[in-house]
């Protein structure tokens, strides 16, 4: 398996986190856990959607803030750009309906916004610095020169990035004076999931990020990240990656301990803009 990741440069660091290429041989899937962000991917050959085993054509392809883990499995080289949850209407700039788990790129714009260009040029790389370089020119032809940050959208979603996912709504609403009502239609609209869902994300990857610094039990540990008890936390790990917490760490993969990095890098604002 062959798994790397290059930041993005200052220009573009405000919406994008990292370029990345993924290259299972066939045998390894390329998992997308929930970890409050959305990737634009590129597949080089067609590739399975392993959740429904569904079989999509090599293209690009919109992988949304998810909430549950996404599993790919392909032949050849799946590389993508990672963008910041409040970036979405910078590449897109209309309202989404409801998405899949993934979204045909083609279906999500009015014309081919030169994705099947650059899928054709993508075939031609070999060297992993080729690649992250096409990625870029890609990131700024997706992006389209809208580069003003929501900063109001943007404060809202650090503010659940600071606390690690342990908020109240009704806190949040009342720090950005609205009602809880207000903020979740904000959320939906513009990222197509709730406060509290983006919350119960980063909850969980903070747990992540604490498992194997010591020898504390699962259970303290979820209780130091904000869950209410054993069975709270063990409820909401199985209602999204549908196994108990132990099962999961004993089939503990490659991909995941990356993920795993990334989600830490991101506590640790290794991805904001370089000032």
């Amino acid at each position: 398996m062959y798994l790397s990741e290059e930041k993005s440069n200052a220009e573009l660091s405000s919406f994008i986190e990292s370029y990345w290429c993924f290259d299972g041989k066939g045998s390894d899937n390329l998992v997308f856990f929930p970890d409050g962000t959305f990737n634009i991917i590129f597949a080089l050959d067609k590739f399975v959607l392993c959740n429904d085993k569904t079989s999509h054509a090599p293209g690009a392809y919109m992988v949304p803030i998810n909430t549950m883990p996404i599993s790919l499995l392909s032949e050849k080289k799946i590389c993508g750009i990672r963008f910041k949850a409040f970036a979405l209407h910078n590449v897109f700039q209309r309202n989404l309906a409801q998405l899949g788990l993934v979204n045909n790129m083609e279906t999500l714009y009015s014309d081919d916004h030169s994705l099947l260009e650059f899928r054709e040029m993508f075939k031609r790389k070999e060297d992993p610095e080729e690649i992250m370089s096409l990625l870029e020119l890609v990131a700024f032809e997706l992006l389209n020169k809208n580069f003003l940050v929501d900063q109001n959208l943007r404060a809202k979603v650090n503010y659940i990035l600071d606390s690690r996912g342990q908020i109240k709504v009704s806190d949040m609403a009342k720090e950005f004076g609205l009602s809880r009502q207000a903020l979740h239609k904000h959320f939906r609209q513009n990222l197509l999931i709730t406060p509290k869902e983006l919350s119960s994300i980063w909850k969980l990857n903070h747990f992540f990020t604490l498992s194997h610094e010591d020898h504390s039990s699962l259970t303290e540990r979820a209780l130091d990240v904000g869950y209410y008890d054993q069975a709270h936390f063990i409820r909401s790990f199985k209602e999204k990656y549908g196994v108990s917490p132990s099962c999961f760490m004993r089939t503990n993969t490659p991909i995941f301990d990356f993920a795993k990095a990334n989600m830490n890098r991101r506590f640790n604002n290794y991805y904001d803009p370089e000032l």
